[in-house]
């Protein structure tokens, strides 16, 4: 198992758990350069600092093995395409993230809005993705 994170000190906590095969304080798209014929990535709470989504769905699907699985999850908004929020995190539509996977190789096996934190007493309202590598497209 991978880590991979801009953030020393989160580096740092994921250390402590001793169950990574490696840490790397670099870019997610740096990462995944690096990678191939992975089974799994889980991007959770990544991908909100990122507006166009569409080089990191090319990246994750060279990184990732036929049949591979791409989790994530996305922050809420129903401006199209996306949204830079005052958080200085982006919110994504739905409606782009099913444009983009319908444009990629990727095939839908969930998708589910859920709570993804709680933020100064407020709920913050987000998307649950997974995705396969369709061996067919």
């Amino acid at each position: 198992m991978i880590g991979v994170d801009l953030s020393t000190k989160m580096l740092a906590l994921a250390a402590e758990k001793n169950i990574y095969s490696k840490l790397l304080n670099i870019d997610f798209n740096d990462a995944l350069a690096l990678c191939c014929d992975l089974d799994l990535i889980i991007a959770a709470d990544s991908m909100v600092y990122c507006g166009d989504l569409s080089t990191i769905l090319c990246a994750c699907k060279k990184a990732l093995k036929k049949s591979g699985v791409f989790a994530f999850t996305l922050e809420k908004t129903s401006k199209y395409p996306f949204v830079l929020q005052q958080s200085a995190r982006y919110a994504h539509s739905a409606k782009y993230i099913d444009e983009l996977i319908a444009q990629s190789i990727f095939t839908l096996l969930c998708k589910k809005e859920i709570i993804l934190r709680n933020q100064k007493d407020a709920l913050i309202e987000g998307y649950l993705y997974v995705l396969r590598v369709d061996k067919k497209k």
